[in-house]
């Protein structure tokens, strides 16, 4: 079934609608879902608005034949992007008490065996936890190449290409990893051979609910398959700081963040401790 962006990229054209009106349907749309949930009694963390700005991001990156100057007009109004800012940090401040404690050590032992699990969802979290890249990345577009810079423990670490929201400059980084290269290549190969040639757009439509139950099942603790990328930033300034940075500049490094700013404070809300003892072979 096509998703609401496939219905409104062939709806809409850019010689025929203007940025404003796909914009309007988008709030219309995504409004109309969150009221309908918070009426059934499910909670909500952020607004309506949040889905609208994902997606229309989706749909900037996919629609065909816009010039720039029509693109740039495809956002909500900076009142509504100050109300979902104010929102964002309200939901952070929340969310850093009373946090469970992730076991550091054990949940990337735990990964390194779920790489052999015939289950293409539980590999795919498995390498979320390795890797730090995001599920439509592993499914489908990062590619792990040998490093091209100096590092102490060079097969783990990888020069990576086909990321995902990358508005500007960066098209690649250098991540560390915490399974060796070569492991996590095969692994990529492997799910990949099953999947077929998915668009990037039908990885989360097709694959997106299995993986929540996978990590229901397997990653409890750590909740969503995003989740992994908070807890690969705090394990990764553990054990591959070589050049002593603060926390929030490397997980800007390691996230591949365009520069350190406040994107990456939700990368640093979680709690994980028995951080000490993980060999690298």
């Amino acid at each position: 079934m096509p998703s609401f962006v496939d219905k409104m990229l062939e709806k809409h054209s850019p010689t025929e609608s203007t940025p404003e009106q796909v914009v309007a349907e988008f709030l219309e749309y995504y409004k109309g879902l969150y009221d309908h949930a918070i009426a059934a009694g499910r909670e909500r963390q952020l607004s309506y608005l949040s889905s609208v700005q994902t997606n229309l991001s989706q749909f900037k990156r996919r629609v065909q034949g816009a010039s720039p100057e029509w693109k740039k007009r495809l956002h909500i109004s900076k009142a509504q992007a100050l109300e979902l800012s104010s929102q964002k940090v309200q939901n952070l401040r929340k969310h850093s008490i009373d946090m469970l404690s992730v076991d550091g050590v054990q949940t990337v032992l735990d990964c390194r065996a779920l790489l052999q699990s015939p289950s293409i969802p539980v590999r795919i979290i498995a390498l979320a936890c390795l890797t730090g890249r995001r599920m439509t990345e592993i499914a489908r577009t990062a590619q792990f190449a040998d490093p091209k810079e100096q590092h102490g423990q060079p097969d783990y670490w990888a020069h990576v290409s086909g990321l995902l929201k990358q508005r500007q400059n960066i098209k690649t980084c250098e991540v560390p990893l915490f399974e060796r290269r070569e492991r996590v290549v095969a692994c990529l190969r492997g799910i990949r051979a099953e999947i077929g040639d998915l668009a990037p757009q039908d990885i989360n439509r097709i694959w997106g609910k299995k993986i929540s139950r996978a990590m229901q099942r397997y990653c409890p603790h750590i909740g969503n398959i995003h989740a992994f990328r908070k807890f690969y930033v705090i394990m990764a300034h553990h054990y591959f700081n070589d050049r002593n940075c603060s926390i929030s500049r490397l997980g800007a490094d390691v996230l591949c963040h365009r520069e350190m700013n406040t994107a990456v404070l939700p990368y640093l809300n979680m709690h994980v401790t028995n951080m000490e003892g993980l060999d690298f072979p």
